[in-house]
């Protein structure tokens, strides 16, 4: 907790020093319709993240199962943990900075300068530092959702829809499936990942499917959200 207060308190001060503005051109409180374009935002994106396991239990005969040694502690610090990573990467790449960049050179190019900041900050905590394809899979993939993160306060001019966005794809990975280390997922693997020969094809739709979608369909209804609203 102390870590976001802390971040809020720089985001703030950045804001006034660096262009005398507040913390509220971050976003205001959610409105009943902005709090549900949220909440449709955070439930597409975790379904597109969990698509992975579903297509990975089709296609390479994966068994995952309800975990009954987690309790509602563990879970509950789970969620915290997931949650306070997603609000820090968000302080620090779509808060002040993103703001400051679009009022100095412009809505493009803030985008995309934190989009790359995203990926290469994706180098630094994924553990992938020194692996050359590995860094180019990951920074494509995380510069993409970068964009769309960016993409989605610059329509909505609110914090809450990168953050809905970030929340319910790392909510997904890192605590209902095994997508990280720890045994406090809801879903666990059962038994050994069984030795599976799948086609080229398969294996690329397996790996890709699940995160262009959730970048093609966020950034489908952020754009229909413009038009509706006007913006």
């Amino acid at each position: 907790m102390l870590q976001i207060i802390g971040l809020l308190l720089l985001s703030g001060l950045a804001l006034w020093f660096l262009g005398r503005h507040s913390l509220r051109v971050l976003g205001p409180a959610p409105t009943l319709p902005m709090a549900g374009l949220a909440v449709v935002l955070f439930i597409l994106t975790a379904l597109c993240g969990a698509s992975a396991y579903w297509l990975k239990m089709a296609i390479a005969q994966e068994s995952y199962v309800l975990n009954a040694q987690l309790n509602l502690s563990q879970a509950g610090l789970k969620i915290w943990e997931v949650l306070r990573g997603v609000l820090t990467e968000e302080l620090l790449l779509r808060g002040a900075l993103l703001y400051l960049l679009m009022t100095k050179w412009g809505n493009r190019r803030a985008i995309i300068l934190t989009s790359v900041l995203f990926g290469v900050l994706h180098w630094l905590n994924g553990g992938v530092w020194g692996n050359l394809v590995q860094m180019v899979i990951v920074f494509l993939y995380t510069f993409l959702m970068g964009l769309v993160l960016a993409y989605s306060f610059v329509q909505t001019r609110t914090i809450w829809m990168p953050i809905a966005i970030h929340f319910g794809w790392n909510l997904t990975e890192q605590f209902i499936f095994p997508g990280s280390a720890g045994n406090e997922h809801v879903f666990i693997m059962q038994g050994v990942p069984p030795e599976v020969t799948v086609s080229y094809a398969a294996y690329f739709f397996m790996l890709l499917f699940p995160k262009l979608s959730a970048i093609g369909l966020n950034f489908f209804l952020l754009k229909r959200f413009k038009a509706a609203d006007g913006q």
